[in-house]
């Protein structure tokens, strides 16, 4: 019954990982992912608290880089190994 219930799930949704965070996982399944560089984000959060000041109190915006690791398992729902998700 399992089976059947994780076979019905991957045709009607187009599932992705984030951050590659147990890479060795995400190799196995062949999922798509954005990786995202660990020492970017870091350096960065690192240099937003350094600046914080407590009497500005404003959100701060860190961007940095990632990558879309795209493996085997890459196809829109019901659809061809495109790279692209159904648009509805």
């Amino acid at each position: 019954m399992q089976v059947n219930s994780v076979s019905t799930f991957l045709e009607i949704c187009a599932l992705t990982g984030f951050d590659d965070v147990d890479l060795h996982l995400v190799e196995r399944l062949g999922l798509t992912t954005a990786r995202v560089d660990l020492a970017s984000r870091a350096t960065r959060a690192i240099e937003v608290l350094l600046a914080y000041d407590s009497s500005r109190a404003e959100r701060a915006e860190i961007r940095v880089p990632t990558e879309l690791v795209i493996r085997s398992y890459a196809a829109p729902p019901n659809g061809p190994s495109t790279g692209k998700a159904n648009q509805r």
